[in-house]
């Protein structure tokens, strides 16, 4: 008998609730849609352990200790190198009685490099190492890796490795030739002997604050001179230019 007076007509209830059910669903598609009203600049990951490998084209190189030639050893490693290396800027010297920039790296023109290209021959190690510094820092890299490949190093050059691993860039050697050594036939005519002289190489790396390793068969050689990764050297973020809408 009290149930008369507890309940009140309804007025436009069921229009309420369909207006609000419309309402909820559409917040909700626009939710999804991704509105945005802002830019902002992306990041671009890039890694910051650029490498410049200077390569000797002294005639020493044509020396026979390892078959056929040190010559052909070196351009199939630095080949390997550039096919398995993961990142990373990459840059080549040649250099005898002084150093050039090879430009561009591929396997093709890696080819064409022996010691005639060499306008004077000659061996200034220190020379190489300069000219490579010079280039990591003209690309704006503070720091770098810089990979000698020889057989041989002269008590200047370490001076020079030291001085320019100060400067942030580290200088590592591969080594080129047998301990036995090989003969070769300079610009001249002349058959001299050449020999891989470790313990000038290593000085030099240890100079220059990087590895020394004696050219190997597989890629045991360049894992000893951790070239191959250079992403675990460190990476950084920058702007790319490019803007897109945040997701509000």
């Amino acid at each position: 008998h009290l149930l008369p007076h507890l309940l009140e007509p309804g007025r436009g209830g069921a229009w309420l609730r369909l207006a609000g059910v419309s309402m909820a669903w559409t917040l909700a598609v626009v939710a999804l849609a991704g509105p945005g009203w802002r830019q902002e600049e992306q990041p671009h990951w890039e890694s910051r352990a650029p490498l410049v490998i200077a390569l000797d084209l002294s005639s020493a190189i044509l020396a026979t200790d390892m078959a056929p030639t040190r010559l052909a050893q070196a351009r199939a490693k630095v080949e390997a190198l550039l096919r398995e290396r993961h990142g990373g800027e990459v840059g080549l010297v040649a250099w005898a009685e002084d150093a050039y920039t090879v430009a561009p790296l591929t396997a093709l023109f890696l080819d064409a490099l022996a010691p005639e290209v060499m306008p004077v021959d000659g061996h200034r190690t220190d020379r190489a190492i300069t000219h490579a510094a010079t280039l990591l820092n003209q690309a704006g890299f503070d720091h770098g890796d810089i990979l000698l490949v020889t057989g041989e190093a002269e008590p200047s050059a370490t001076r020079i490795a030291a001085a320019v691993a100060a400067q942030g860039y580290r200088i590592s050697v591969l080594g080129l030739g047998g301990a036995r050594g090989g003969e070769y036939v300079d610009r001249g005519g002349v058959t001299r002997q050449a020999r891989r002289d470790d313990a000038s190489l290593r000085a030099l790396a240890d100079a220059g604050g990087g590895r020394y390793a004696a050219l190997a068969i597989d890629d045991a050689d360049l894992r000893t001179l951790a070239v191959l990764d250079p992403a675990a050297a460190g990476t950084s973020v920058r702007g790319s230019g490019q803007r897109a809408w945040l997701d509000q």
